[in-house]
């Protein structure tokens, strides 16, 4: 099976009404998380920030999701829970999508790691922050293909084009292989 991974996996969800206008730069996944699963992804790159409300919802950047993350995964993890040894495992990795991770955004990642792989075949790879990118913690090592976090042809976003999408269409395909993981946008 090829090793696809999803970046900025969840954008493919709907945005807060305040993050329509965000939608064209932020958006790095046409599909759901679901549509992404179906579609052979089982590597998926979970961005977050903690809110006032004190729940965690899908980030990028200024973007926002329209329901926190628990509401956004749900429907995944209903299917984790369907699967058994034969399946293979779906791994997540969770990034906080800001520079400062408190302790209550941490312990809320953490939180949301214990959800995940209480839910049948899921692994959480690693937490992370992302401003500057650090691994938090790491659980389960992965092989990536590409620089540090592993975008294949996207050359880790160093890039003047704030549009992912118009990004990816100019660098064309990804390849993919059955050794390690590759990150891609819009699937």
């Amino acid at each position: 099976m090829n090793k696809i991974g999803a970046h900025n996996a969840a954008t493919g969800e709907k945005g807060s009404f305040w993050s329509k206008p965000l939608t064209l730069f932020a958006r790095c996944q046409s599909k759901t998380l679901m549509e992404l699963y179906d579609a052979g992804v089982r590597l998926f790159d979970i961005r977050v920030r903690l809110h006032k409300d004190g729940k965690l919802y899908i980030h990028h950047g200024p973007w926002r999701s329209k329901e926190n993350v628990f509401s956004v995964l749900l429907p995944l993890m209903r299917r984790l829970e369907q699967m058994d040894e034969t399946n293979d495992p779906v791994y997540f990795e969770i990034t906080y999508e800001g520079s400062t991770v408190t302790d209550e955004a941490f312990e809320a990642m953490t939180w949301l790691r214990h959800q995940l792989v209480c839910h049948g075949r899921a692994v959480v790879t690693r937490i992370n922050r992302k401003t500057p990118w650090e691994a938090i913690e790491t659980y389960y090592p992965l092989a990536y293909d590409g620089d540090g976090v592993g975008f294949k042809g996207i050359h880790g976003w160093r890039c003047l084009l704030p549009i992912p999408w118009l990004w990816a269409k100019i660098h064309g395909r990804v390849e993919f292989n059955d050794k390690t993981f590759v990150y891609t946008d819009f699937v």
